[in-house]
């Protein structure tokens, strides 16, 4: 089993919250928060409703459409706290992860932050059917990673109990990781 992580280290190779960001045309600005509960060494997922109008019943983290005159972290914040009633003081951000185009039309930015162990989580059934948590240790298992090469572009899968783990949340644990290796070797 590997030691704790070092949070203070990864966060120094992430993307500071007061970087610039970047604006695409034709793209909505989105932005979704990595919840890390750094006692119990965990990642919080959520399943969309099926009621979502984009990516129902698909595997996520929190987050969602930034608003007119909000920024990326208030956005996230605002979405976090909607979707599974965190509230702000019980996060403390780290830092960014590169932003993502998504299949419905988003440019996301991916915010890293660490959740205190005892927030109450409240779920918004419109948003949110349920959610979960997985150990690092076992998304950083190689087992549990799959990467298929179809016409020379991979994508990377995630297993995790019952769940499936793909898309952009597969490509921001893919990021992530990666930093986290980085940082290891």
């Amino acid at each position: 089993m590997r030691k704790s992580l070092n949070y203070e280290l990864i966060k120094s190779e992430l993307i500071p919250l007061d970087a610039p960001i970047e604006e695409i045309p034709g793209l909505k600005l989105g932005t979704v928060l990595i919840p890390i509960f750094p006692n119990s060494n965990q990642i919080m997922f959520t399943k969309r409703s099926n009621k979502m109008k984009n990516h129902p019943g698909q595997i996520s983290f929190p987050g969602g459409a930034v608003e007119e005159g909000e920024t990326i972290i208030e956005a996230c914040l605002r979405e976090t706290n909607e979707e599974v009633g965190i509230i702000n003081k019980k996060i403390k951000l780290l830092g960014r992860l590169p932003p993502l185009k998504t299949s419905s039309n988003f440019f996301v930015y991916p915010i890293v932050g660490l959740v205190e162990s005892d927030v109450k989580i409240k779920i918004n059934p419109d948003e949110v059917e349920k959610v979960f948590f997985v150990q690092i240790e076992e998304l950083l298992d190689d087992n549990n990673k799959i990467v298929e090469t179809e016409l020379n572009i991979s994508k990377t899968y995630y297993l995790a109990g019952n769940y499936t783990i793909w898309g952009v949340t597969a490509q921001i644990l893919e990021e992530l990781f990666s930093k986290i290796n980085e940082l290891e070797n």
